[in-house]
């Protein structure tokens, strides 16, 4: 079962068990809590929220910092020449050193 049938089957779990309590063929005295029942799915949706964004502080929190896979990747050698290369001030002159390239390499001398 994917992931999303999980997630459907329980919408339509909560969306039966709703309905079923508006329809009042459950209980007959839900005249009291008839506001509540009409805001269950927002109640349902303000506690997912809370619940999600709990989870994603906790995991933001307790991410782990690998010291030693950072001082190995310090040692590997940068392939290529990064640092040296010149960046582009604007699009204009990547295009310019872009279009000149391509000539030079057209031209054959690449």
């Amino acid at each position: 079962m994917t992931k999303l049938m999980q997630w459907l089957l329980g919408l339509s779990i909560f969306v039966t068990i709703w309905a079923t309590l508006l329809s009042e063929r459950l209980l007959q005295s839900t005249s009291t809590y008839r506001l509540h029942i009409w805001l269950l799915p927002l109640y349902a949706c303000l506690t997912f929220g809370v619940y999600a964004a709990s989870v994603v502080l906790y995991r933001v929190f307790t991410f782990n910092n690998c010291e030693a896979a950072a001082v190995e990747l310090k040692k590997v050698p940068i392939r290529g020449d990064a640092n040296n290369a010149p960046l582009p001030v604007n699009r204009s002159s990547a295009i310019f050193e872009c279009s000149i390239k391509a000539r030079s390499v057209v031209r054959g001398y690449s």
